[in-house]
């Protein structure tokens, strides 16, 4: 990739997890009307030092992933888990910091993780390393659109009430932070080493059963019993055809591995 193309996508990287980390520090601010908590700003810190650090030092792919993994820990999950509980009741829908914007804000995510792998610095040196860049940009962006799109369930609740129980939607909630979570199981299943890519096996058994059990299936699930019990279907059909079709290749990944 051109230098000058790298350089201005690392800008955005850093540029779009400020935007996130900023509003989703305001949200919790606002609504709660205490200064205090701008301190929640500090959950980016650890992220973004390690990515300033990990630029400074060459920028590679490994520590890409590094900086992604403390930004899913440290920031996005701890964030979601404030926000929904401090003020997820009171979010108004007049206010600028209304449920769309909340939604706009999360979908920052996907592009973020998208620009972030696709400008490591090794990239271009070894194959390997740029087939894994482009096959988790595919795989990890749909299932972080994924699990954004299960919250944009429960932010729309609170916007247009379908009649979903609060508990429906922390365990909606719950199960998205959980997504977010593998996604770094699915990056650990693979072993970087000497510009080179190895699938390490018991790991991505490992992923795929917990994306069956606590991801996909349980998502299937939830989708269906908005759709049918709570009668709403704007985007639910689709994400679930997705969970059928993420289940199915989890099984035969599985059934690959085993056998192999």
């Amino acid at each position: 990739m051109d230098c000058g193309l790298v350089l201005v996508g690392r800008f955005l990287a850093v540029l779009l997890l400020c935007v996130q980390c900023g509003f989703l520090t305001a949200f919790p601010v606002c609504y709660r009307d205490d200064k205090r908590l701008v301190s929640l700003l500090l959950l980016s810190f650890p992220a973004l030092i390690y990515y300033g650090i990990c630029l400074a030092t060459g920028g590679e792919l490994r520590k890409v992933f590094r900086t992604w993994g403390l930004y899913i820990i440290f920031g996005l999950i701890p964030y979601i888990a404030i926000i929904f509980a401090l003020c997820g009741d009171v979010l108004n829908k007049d206010s600028f910091l209304s449920p769309t914007c909340l939604k706009v804000i999360l979908c920052i995510t996907p592009v973020a993780f998208l620009i972030l792998v696709n400008t490591a610095s090794d990239l271009g040196e070894h194959e390997d390393y740029k087939t894994l860049a482009w096959t988790l940009s595919v795989v990890i962006t749909i299932d972080l659109v994924d699990s954004v799109e299960m919250l944009d369930i429960v932010l729309d609740e609170r916007e247009n009430s379908h009649g979903i129980p609060k508990e429906f939607g922390y365990a909606m909630i719950a199960a998205a932070c959980v997504s977010f979570l593998l996604t770094l199981l699915q990056i650990a299943e693979n072993e970087l080493k000497n510009g080179t890519v190895s699938l390490r096996n018991a790991v991505a058994i490992l992923t795929n059963v917990l994306q069956i059990i606590f991801v996909n299936l349980p998502f299937m699930v939830m989708r269906l019993v908005v759709i049918v019990k709570y009668n709403k279907d704007d985007n639910e059909s689709i994400f679930i055809t997705k969970n059928l079709i993420a289940i199915f290749l989890s099984v035969m990944q599985i059934y690959w591995i085993r056998n192999s």
